[in-house]
């Protein structure tokens, strides 16, 4: 790396560090205001700012703001692509589990269900059963588990989402 070429990227970090320190705060609420209270909240800012920091990046002061606020938008909906599947699947869970016992052979009782799913996952294969206790039972998010097992993240969606579709229609059988 040249002189140039060094003194081109400090300039692009100073500026990055910069507008860290003042739009950090603004972000945050940017990106809470759109996925809500999470904790995945502070990752994806924190992935906006890494982002400015790509090699090659060429970036001004006039222009960063803007920029900052397209990557940010960009990993929101990515963030919505990958949590879909499980939100869709809470929503269901909590629209249609019973808030009360009236019957007990009327209602399904979480052993049941635990049962089901676990007869379930033995048909979904090791790899497919680990990744989704991983995720679903353990709360590790994709990226953790995609690191974890050295897989891509894509991967790791498919097999959350195939052992998620068989989970279901068990327990639509077993309901």
């Amino acid at each position: 790396m040249n002189a140039d070429q060094t003194a081109v990227m400090s300039r692009q970090n100073e500026i990055v560090s910069k507008v860290y320190r003042t739009m950090y705060d603004a972000l945050c609420g940017y990106v809470a205001k759109r996925i809500g209270a999470s904790a995945d909240v502070e990752d994806i800012v924190q992935d906006t700012f890494e982002s400015l920091l790509a090699p090659g990046r060429v970036l001004s002061e006039q222009t960063i703001r803007r920029f900052i606020y397209s990557v940010a938008h960009g990993l929101v909906v990515d963030w919505y692509r990958r949590h879909a599947c499980s939100i869709r699947a809470q929503e269901y869970f909590f629209a249609h589990s019973p808030v009360s016992v009236e019957d007990a052979d009327a209602k399904v009782r979480v052993s049941d269900v635990i049962m089901i799913e676990e007869v379930a996952l033995r048909s979904a294969g090791e790899k497919g059963r680990d990744i989704y206790m991983m995720f679903v039972h353990q709360g590790e998010s994709v990226r953790e588990i995609a690191l974890r097992l050295d897989l891509s993240e894509r991967t790791v969606e498919n097999h959350i989402f195939r052992t998620r579709t068989k989970v279901r229609a068990a327990l639509r059988m077993a309901l």
